[in-house]
């Protein structure tokens, strides 16, 4: 979903509305600048309605002198609101497409940390790197999360540019040069493994929801799932909602959303399912990635499915819902909106998931080292 965990997380992770455009005046970086007076007043009508704290400020709030102190107010509020200008809004929003010119990676951000996720079939991919990995450098430039001007240069690429990018494997760098080319991303790759049905999710969506019901109706009922969530920082919470109802096939409550007291029960529902899973052994993988309602996911199936068990990292134990806003000007406004409580009505904001098996950093990169775990539990 934000707040160093995803340089290019589509803001879609866990409610995302769109509320068509918002008349601004043009905003610009710089620290010099100071935001147009109907914009402040719009930003604040919004924080004021959307966000969950209802913070009280003025337009004369030195909140306003800069896009940066904008920002630095948002993040006091909470982690995961965020203000982008027009052109980091359309850096976001390129890279949020399923359809790209790339190398064919998604960048995950963890601190100082850059994972490198290839993407099934895309350029790097097809060169031979598999597994997930840390980045060293693109083009002999360091990435810096808070330096929007060290990545930005992603969203320029055209077809057969030549990519050059290092890479950390086993304490070597690791020289690729690859082309760019376009390819496909989805939210969802499943495959049959060593006897083991793996839905690996790296988002909860339409697209996600709709192969996981396709591929259960046809399923073994004693065949073991992993649902490996280690690059999953959420998605669609109804989505979530979904597929939890099929698994499960039973009305139970999974939680609440909480949005300045006003609470909304969140339940699975039961349904016709051809195939059940109670039987089948499940297990999840986590990672320090996991997020939002990845979380919710995995609290619903460990409560309600006594054959799932939980293998991996620690989760990011985020627990706080958005809305994204889409100004006419061009930048986005994304802010926390709801907490999301447990079914005994706790908020777990900060409270990660903590796995019933831990597994190393340097096996939990490889699925084939995951599924010997698997199968051993």
């Amino acid at each position: 979903m934000l707040n160093n965990l995803t340089i290019f997380s589509r803001f879609l992770i866990v409610l995302i509305c769109s509320f068509g455009c918002i008349n601004l005046y043009p905003n610009e970086r710089g620290e010099d600048f100071s935001f147009p007076e109907n914009k402040r007043q719009s930003l604040i009508n919004l924080l004021q309605k959307y966000h969950f704290s209802r913070p009280v400020l003025d337009a004369n709030n030195s909140a306003f002198k800069s896009v940066d102190a904008f920002s630095a107010y948002l993040e006091l509020l909470d982690p995961y609101s965020k203000y982008y200008d027009i052109e980091h809004s359309n850096f976001i929003r390129s890279r949020a497409s399923n359809s790209r010119i790339g190398i064919g990676v998604d960048l995950l951000v963890k601190k100082n940390d850059i994972l490198v996720y290839p993407i099934i079939n895309a350029p790097i991919f097809n060169k031979g790197l598999h597994s997930p990995v840390y980045l060293n450098k693109i083009n002999g430039n360091k990435i810096d999360i808070n330096r929007f001007e060290s990545y930005s240069f992603m969203s320029n690429w055209t077809e057969d540019d030549l990519v050059n990018i290092d890479i950390f494997s086993e304490n070597k760098i690791v020289p690729y040069q690859v082309k760019t080319k376009k390819y496909n991303k989805s939210s969802i790759y499943i495959k049959k493994k060593s006897g083991i049905l793996v839905f690996e999710i790296r988002e909860f969506n339409k697209q996600t929801r709709k192969l996981i019901f396709e591929t259960l109706d046809k399923t073994d009922k004693n065949i073991p799932i992993v649902f490996d969530l280690r690059f999953c920082l959420g998605g669609d919470l109804f989505a979530t909602v979904d597929i939890l109802s099929k698994l499960l096939n039973k009305e139970k409550p999974i939680g609440f959303l909480d949005k300045k007291g006003k609470i909304i029960p969140l339940r699975t529902l039961k349904n016709k399912l051809k195939n059940k899973i109670k039987s089948n052994s499940v297990t999840i993988v986590t990672s320090k990635f996991t997020a939002s309602s990845a979380e919710l996911f995995i609290r619903s199936m460990v409560l309600y499915n006594s054959n799932t068990i939980v293998i991996g990292e620690r989760t990011s134990g985020k627990c706080l819902a958005q809305y994204s806003f889409n100004l006419s000007d061009g930048s986005t406004l994304i802010l926390s909106s709801y907490k999301i409580l447990t079914p005994a009505n706790i908020s777990c904001e900060g409270v990660p998931i903590i796995p019933d098996i831990f597994i190393p950093e340097a096996e939990l990169l490889s699925l084939d080292r995951i599924l010997i775990h698997a199968k051993r539990n």
